[in-house]
């Protein structure tokens, strides 16, 4: 019998694999796919698949249909043709995947082999042309000598839901060693991303930290951050350089099948990838029915004891045969075989049996026969056994494995996990094996196979007679429990678990009860302490068990630190004291670095995130003062709020570390599709223009404080602000804080990519660094084009909860500060300057000086009625000028940059 459809893995299958990086994968998500995906996101994300499995039963198998296409250079050419056992051997690995799951696929039929030679070498704008070759919903895969899509080249690519239902696959030596091609676009069609994100061509916007992965990455939250595996050496990523936004490394898993790591580190998918796959298959591809399923289980045996001596044919066991690979057919016979020197003289019992013929096809250097069981049902025998005659005499070696499948034949299990497997000469006499089958006394379809593999030579014929199934426990209630507890994660959570295998002859239907009430086999969310379980089947026969639930002690940290002895001196000292959880302690500390003690540190905040061995963590931080920091001028009257109406409040522009100011605005910002279109209270706010000139480096503005912060009368003082960060090409947004009188600055508060077209709230807690003056600094980074505008408004510095800045806009907070003060803007400028002042002063004169002292220009005090006016600056020279107003409070002075 030619079984093309059935998925199968032969015997151990020693697949040389490529350490070469992989060829890019050409799957993208178009607009539609990416809206859907994004719409669809929280049900993916909580959806478990194993549980499902598990509320619809181990024997529910949701079948998949698949029709697999191999495109050949010519009518009846094999040359360039894949051979069904390597096919199979994917398969087989696919299906072995999402077996726990419930989850299986099976082939529609024969492998459609199509020759066409237009084709053959295959460019993705050819696809229009498969339309001829697909089956109607089902998963079509082709496979083609070639892929690429004009002079890129591709191992393959796929679709992500919704989407035509083809994944499309090259036969290049580079590409097809083993399963992970087959598996990685199996993954985009249902519904992941690759882990380094959305978009092939940019930076993960996902964090190592993971604080955002729900939305960020591959949406995928088991997943780390990948920044795009290609920095791998012996399976281990190596880069120590490349850093997220947040100054943390990336640590990304070459072992993921969705990464761009070598072909020989790639393995598996996590938990969230599988839970994401199933997901899809019930719910995005559930109309794949296009052909009906083969039934692998056509005929369930339960009935035993059972034997099957070959006196009336084959009865239900059937050979397995291939025209594309040495797969040869077992064959019926009586009495001794062809040969002499090899085979028996006669039948075990009686006189049939079955043989592999050592002749046959005798120039292959390998060559398979294989016998195939019919299902069946164990459920009912407490300790089943399965017996058979065999007979391997012959100088040729020959070598018997026997394979076993609980899926109706579709999935395999070879090495490491054949049942029995024997080699070599066996003598003259038939010898009798017995293999224990009592972990398969619960299983409903259980299938069993004989592969026999012979090398050149006749002398090898093997023969198998007398197969038999028997229940070498028959009589009374036998019922066991095989248990697995895991214990609370950590101390005081409920993470425990208990699931159980229920063992021996039992009868359906059965029946779980624990002490706390659940009635499935699996129970999670435990807390620690006792939870016994009574198990009944149909028969009445019950069995108890206890079960203990423990958990580690409670994860301690505490931090201390030592003080730099000065501004820029780079001594400070922090360390971290751990005790409780499950040591080893890993060490992530928000600098990058891993030990428990820290040295040559320069002021700031350091926060260290602790995690046990079990995956316990406990977060804490420490703050590192400079020793004699003195400031030129402190603010310490709170609350303050300002709105950009006039001036830049307590804020002044960078005049060193940038390249661009914060712009006053009104209204939209000069390009479309990015920026806000009008304040978020008042009527102007402050804004970062992104657009510049071709090959200029990437926009850049700073707001700094004037003075220092000084928040020690406060509780829970907080650093408030509306943003705005609309556009295709967003850059970053960041908080930082200097605790040495800006000699280092340290990040403590970040935004990364297009947050959508509205203003949002930032509510930064400063209680750590109430007892330290210290400065602020806010700097904005354009994206790579001009559809990167950024915009701050009302800001907003006191304790928590006291912002008169509320979702309603109102009007702006009067500023507690005593002395208003005088604004400039943009600095440096380049044409004009435009000057803020204050309120509540007559003013005298504004003065324009040189570094020399020489006065270049006068403004009339008529002019500056308004508290608003811009000076031109045609006629001074590109260099530094100072300001000075006068007034009857006295004078004031600024300093200004004039650029070319």
């Amino acid at each position: 019998m030619l079984k093309h459809y059935t998925i199968t893995a032969l015997f151990v299958w020693l697949a040389f694999q490529s350490i070469a990086q992989p060829g890019n994968c050409r799957t993208a998500a178009d607009e539609n796919q990416a809206r859907y995906l994004e719409q669809t996101r929280q049900e993916r994300q909580t959806y478990d698949a194993l549980a499902a499995a598990a509320r619809n039963g181990n024997n529910s198998i949701t079948w998949v249909p698949i029709q697999i296409h191999d495109c050949v250079p010519s009518p009846g050419s094999l040359n360039g043709a894949l051979d069904d056992y390597t096919l199979w051997q994917w398969l087989n690995d696919l299906n072995e995947t999402f077996l726990p799951y419930n989850v299986q696929f099976y082939e529609c039929g024969y492998i459609d082999r199509f020759a066409n030679q237009a084709l053959y070498a295959f460019d993705a704008s050819e696809e229009p042309s498969l339309a001829a070759y697909d089956v109607p919903n089902v998963i079509n895969i082709y496979y083609f000598n070639a892929v690429t899509d004009g002079s890129a080249v591709y191992c393959g690519y796929s679709y992500l839901p919704p989407s035509q239902d083809r994944i499309i696959l090259s036969k290049s030596v580079s590409c097809s060693l083993d399963s992970d091609v087959l598996l990685h676009e199996m993954g985009h069609y249902l519904s992941l991303y690759h882990t380094h994100g959305k978009t092939g061509g940019q930076l993960t916007d996902e964090l190592v930290d993971g604080s955002n992965c729900s939305t960020a990455g591959d949406d995928v939250c088991d997943t780390p951050a990948d920044p795009n595996l290609y920095s791998v050496y012996n399976c281990t990523y190596s880069n120590t350089t490349l850093r997220d936004v947040n100054n943390q490394l990336y640590q990304p898993d070459p072992s993921n099948l969705m990464s761009y790591a070598p072909y020989n580190c790639r393995n598996r998918f996590t938990p969230g990838q599988m839970n994401r796959m199933v997901y899809s298959v019930h719910y995005d591809r559930n109309y794949l029915t296009g052909c009906a399923h083969p039934g692998g289980c056509e005929t369930v045996i339960a009935d035993f004891p059972y034997v099957e001596d070959f006196e009336n044919g084959t009865g239900h066991w059937y050979p397995t045969e291939s025209d594309l690979f040495e797969l040869l057919p077992m064959q019926l016979n009586a009495g001794p075989t062809p040969t002499a020197g090899t085979g028996p003289a006669a039948a075990f019992s009686g006189s049939g049996y079955m043989y592999a013929e050592s002749s046959n096809d005798l120039n292959a250097y390998d060559r398979y026969f294989v016998l195939n069981s019919p299902c069946f049902d164990l459920r009912r025998l407490n300790a089943p056994e399965l017996r058979f005659a065999l007979h391997a005499e012959g100088a040729t070696p020959a070598y018997i494995f026997l394979q076993y499948s609980v899926d109706g034949g579709f999935t395999w299990k070879g090495d490491p996990t054949f049942l029995w497997v024997g080699q070599g000469n066996q003598g003259p006499a038939w010898q009798q094996t017995a293999v224990d089958l009592t972990d398969f006394s619960g299983a409903p379809y259980t299938q069993f196979r004989f592969v026999v593999n012979m090398a050149q030579g006749e002398l090898a014929d093997v023969a198998l007679d007398s197969i038999a199934i028997a229940d070498t426990q028959p009589d009374g209630c036998t019922l066991d429990l095989v248990s697995y507890v895991r214990d609370a994660v950590c101390y005081g959570d409920s993470s425990g678990q208990i699931s159980v295998d229920l063992l021996g002859a039992f009868v359906p239907p059965v029946v779980f009860s624990w002490s706390n009430g659940a009635t499935d086999p699996a129970v999670s969310g435990l807390a620690p302490g006792v939870y016994t379980l009574t198990v009944t089947d149909g028969n009445r026969c019950s069995v108890t068990g206890n079960f203990v639930i423990s958990e580690p002690p409670v994860l301690q940290l505490s931090l201390s630190a030592s003080d730099e002895s000065g501004p820029g001196q780079s001594d400070g000292l922090v360390s971290a004291t751990v005790s409780g959880g499950r040591p080893p302690y890993a060490f992530y500390w928000s600098n990058g670095a891993t030990s428990a003690v820290l040295s040559s540190l320069n002021a700031g905040l350091y926060s260290v995130t602790v995690t046990d061995a079990g995956g316990c963590a406990k977060v804490a931080s420490v703050l590192v003062s400079a020793q004699g920091v003195s400031c030129e001028g402190v603010y310490r009257n709170f609350p303050y709020a300002h709105g950009f109406e006039s001036g830049l409040g307590w804020f002044e522009q960078e005049t060193v570390f940038d390249n661009k100011n914060w712009t006053q605005r009104s209204g939209s910002t000069p390009t479309g599709n990015t920026g806000p279109s009008s304040a978020y209270e008042g009527a102007r706010y402050r804004y970062l223009e992104a657009s510049v000139s071709h090959n200029a480096p990437l926009p850049v503005a700073m707001l700094k404080i004037k003075k220092c912060l000084d928040f020690s009368r406060l509780t829970n003082p907080v650093f408030e602000f509306y943003y705005h960060m609309y556009g295709a090409q967003m850059g970053s947004l960041l908080v930082e804080i200097s605790l040495d009188n800006e000699n280092s600055w340290q990040t403590i508060w970040s935004r990364t990519g297009n947050q959508g077209n509205q203003w949002h709230k930032a509510s930064i807690d400063l209680s750590a660094f109430k007892y330290a003056p210290f400065k602020i600094r806010v700097t904005g980074i354009g994206g790579p084009g001009g559809l990167s505008d950024i915009a701050l408004d009302a800001y907003y510095f006191g304790e928590s909860g006291g912002n008169s800045y509320r979702p309603a806009s109102v009007g702006p907070v009067a500023s507690t500060e005593t002395a208003p003060e005088l604004v400039l803007y943009p600095n440096p400028a380049t044409e004009e300057l435009n000057v803020g002042l204050p309120d509540g002063k007559a003013y005298r004169s504004l003065e324009i000086f040189d570094q020399n002292g020489r006065l270049h220009r006068t403004i009339d005090p008529q002019d500056m009625e308004n508290r608003t006016l811009t000076i031109e600056l045609n006629g001074l020279a590109p260099g530094t000028y100072f300001l000075r107003l006068i007034s009857d409070g006295g004078a004031e002075v600024r300093r200004f940059v004039k650029m070319k």
